[in-house]
């Protein structure tokens, strides 16, 4: 008899499923469904699993539970029909062992404290939009991951290393290189650099005070992968040594306008909050975000993610990207197609606040579809990353909406070249073998509706053609 250990969380005024973007790590339907049940729980309950580096849904037919803090009861189904339950508040665990055919689970319920709760002067500020921000904390969190080994290294594609930014954070902070927190971080990254974002997430749980001080952020108490705890809050006297030795604040003041003109560049000419009403057209059935915020720095290159938040009262989704610099493609472009093509990034991290929700209905079906990754994803590509069935649809989808967006956005000049280039893109460059013959057959079923229909009204049918290719 095999045995497996899984780490579960209930989380109270919780979080929502997220992806980690080119690196999604959600569940793997392959793995057996779990026999929980919300008995006594208020629509809504996640539960979530927890690795070393990842927080996977392990049911991904629950909704999402809002506790507000207060105790309530989960309950596990056991033998002949019978429910074994009991109470659970923050910082409470409770052990189960789980026969499932003939595999022992050990599975571990903790209760979590929520992640972020939204005062009402925030809830009255950001309702209904989304805003674009560079933030001190976050920053100086970017900056001291461009001064580790593993953040100059040609190797990977975690920091930005070209243009003057990049040689500038160099100039100003080379000679703290060896500061306890670059060398924490420097370990970190080494051991695993799957820790990349959960360690620049966290950084928009600190603010600089009045005083210029570091101190923990009044709002969120994490800000990294749902049910994870802050992995930076051991390091902020570390953190905040490294601020006031370095000088940050003094350099930060002297980019403020590099800051500001990328901000106002994704704020308004990529249309954030355009990319939000469409969004919530096309997937009516999902509840919409109170407030969507965009955390950036000049200097993330490849690696994006997002998360969400809901406290029972507002909810947020926040996805990390980068800069979407020009790059060389301007010229192949008229200036409103490359403005396009600029904003898939960020519409791509946006789209996964929808696009996972929606596909959760058919998980299923989409892992019986797609038995072999091998068939959909070329070995050690970074498609091969995604490990799962739903994750390499999801991602699928991802840039096949993309596809769509394009159609309906860009001008007709610019449509086939921006769709030669994603396919081009995402089966080369990534290794989405298949991706043509899918982002196709989205765009084929898109115009088949004529104005009448959502994306979200699609699935059936993308998933009846995963399942006869």
């Amino acid at each position: 008899m095999k045995y497996a250990i899984f780490i579960l969380c209930l989380i109270l005024t919780a979080c929502a499923p997220n992806e980690n973007n080119q690196r999604d790590y959600s569940v793997d339907p392959r793995e057996p469904e779990y026999p929980f049940r919300d008995t006594d729980l208020p629509p809504g309950t996640e539960i979530s699993r927890l690795g070393d580096d990842t927080s996977r849904s392990v049911n991904q037919t629950l909704e999402l539970v809002r506790f507000a803090g207060e105790e309530r009861q989960t309950c596990v189904d056991i033998a002949d029909g019978k429910a074994d339950c009991v109470s659970l508040k923050a910082g409470n665990m409770v052990d189960y062992e789980l026969l499932i055919g003939e595999e022992v689970y050990i599975i571990r319920f903790l209760g979590s404290p929520p992640p972020a709760v939204f005062p009402p002067s925030y809830r009255r500020s950001f309702q209904d939009k989304v805003t674009v921000l560079n933030t001190p904390a976050y920053e100086l969190m970017n900056v001291a991951i461009a001064m580790t080994t593993t953040g100059q290294s040609s190797d990977n594609d975690l920091v930005y290393r070209d243009g003057e930014y990049y040689t500038k954070v160099q100039d100003h902070f080379s000679s703290h290189s060896k500061h306890p927190f670059i060398v924490w971080l420097e370990g970190e990254l080494s051991n695993n650099m799957g820790h990349y974002s959960r360690l620049k997430m966290n950084a928009h749980a600190f603010n600089f005070s009045a005083e210029n001080i570091l101190e923990p952020s009044t709002i969120y108490k994490a800000v990294g992968f749902p049910g994870q705890p802050n992995y930076l809050m051991p390091q902020l006297d570390n953190m905040r040594d490294f601020a006031n030795a370095s000088d940050f604040l003094s350099f930060y003041k002297e980019n403020q306008n590099l800051y500001n003109g990328q901000t106002r560049l994704m704020q308004e000419d990529l249309d954030a909050q355009g990319m939000l009403n469409w969004l919530n057209k096309e997937f009516p059935s999902v509840e919409p975000y109170d407030h969507v915020k965009v955390l950036f720095s000049p200097l993330v290159y490849g690696w994006q993610s997002v998360t969400t938040f809901d406290d029972g009262v507002f909810k947020e989704l926040q996805p990390h990207i980068n800069f979407p610099y020009s790059g060389s493609r301007e010229s192949e472009f008229t200036p409103e197609g490359h403005v396009i093509y600029r904003s898939d990034l960020l519409f791509s991290e946006m789209n996964h606040g929808f696009i996972n929700k929606t596909a959760e209905l058919f998980a299923p079906r989409i892992q019986t579809a797609m038995p072999e990754l091998s068939r959909w994803v070329r070995p050690d590509s970074s498609a091969a990353s995604y490990g799962s069935a739903i994750s390499t649809f999801n991602e699928m989808m991802n840039w096949a909406l993309v596809g769509i967006y394009y159609e309906e956005k860009a001008p007709k000049a610019d449509q086939d070249p921006l769709f030669e280039l994603l396919v081009k893109q995402q089966v080369e460059n990534r290794g989405f073998l298949e991706f043509e013959g899918f982002s196709k057959e989205v765009l084929r079923l898109r115009r088949k509706q004529n104005g009448k229909g959502t994306v979200e009204d699609l699935y059936p049918d993308i998933v009846a053609w995963l399942e006869s290719y």
